[in-house]
């Protein structure tokens, strides 16, 4: 006959070292993640240099393939020329539809509002390691 597993609880405490201890795995394993990021992209431009020095924009093993292409990105160098274009041509869709956080509270706090947005408040956690 099953028997129901004993629920046990966690007293705060024990419950923020869980967490720490977590956190302290997460750190270690980003850090692991962050230096094979590194050495992928050191990889990639070397074949990246060699397929450009080959001519290729194609190439593969038995187990990969690549392919090298280009995209082209906007960089901004008049914001006021750009932002009067998008209000003449309506051409909205070229921003992305999000307020910096920062310069929204700062504006709360001289204004009373701002049409079209409503502030909704996020709880959050801090953690910080003592030892």
């Amino acid at each position: 006959m099953n028997q129901p597993a004993l629920n046990v609880v966690k007293t705060k405490g024990e419950l923020i070292n869980d967490y720490g201890n977590l956190q302290h795995e997460i750190k270690q394993a980003n850090a692991v993640v962050s230096d094979l990021k590194k050495q992928a992209e050191e990889v990639k431009y070397k074949i990246m240099h060699t397929m450009e020095d080959q001519g290729e924009t194609r190439s593969a093993t038995d187990n990969f393939s690549v392919t090298l292409k280009e995209d082209v990105l906007p960089q901004i160098t008049d914001f006021d020329a750009l932002c009067n274009w998008v209000l003449e041509t309506q051409n909205f869709g070229l921003f992305r539809k999000q307020l910096l956080a920062t310069a929204y509270r700062e504006e709360l706090q001289l204004n009373e509002a701002i049409p079209g947005v409503e502030p909704v408040t996020k709880q959050n956690l801090t953690f910080k390691t003592l030892k």
